[in-house]
């Protein structure tokens, strides 16, 4: 597993058709299959953000939702849902840079560290 990864993520399948029907292997906290360090060390921090979303299945409302939610266990107010679904598509598109609480927030709903998001090194954005 990689580091920062906790393995309260729900499950998910082990392969995955791509647009070409040829089947990937899908990271799943389980199946020991972890995404190639070298794909994921090359990725901007707006793409490991989708790539986590993803293999959850949620939508960025769903995460927006799971943001909130974490946000009222540590006391910490948030924007409304409709701003923080806007928000998370202009940082998965590379076109803002999460704040140092919100990119905790972040790292949480998602079940990871924000080292593993690469938010940690300085500038952390890969604009493209």
């Amino acid at each position: 597993m990689k580091p920062g990864v906790t393995d309260d993520r729900p499950e998910l399948p082990t392969t995955e058709s791509n647009t070409n029907g040829s089947a990937n292997q899908a990271h799943t906290p389980d199946s020991g299959a972890e995404p190639d360090d070298t794909l994921w060390e090359n990725l901007s921090v707006g793409e490991r953000i989708q790539a986590e979303r993803d293999m959850h299945g949620w939508t960025l409302l769903r995460l927006a939702a799971q943001i909130q939610i974490v946000a009222k266990e540590d006391l910490i107010v948030t924007a409304a849902l409709s701003s923080l679904t806007s928000m998370l598509s202009r940082y998965e598109h590379n076109h803002a840079v999460p704040n140092e609480n919100t990119r905790r927030l972040i790292a949480k709903a998602l079940g990871v560290t924000v080292e593993h998001l690469g938010m940690t090194q300085k500038p952390y954005w890969r604009m493209r």
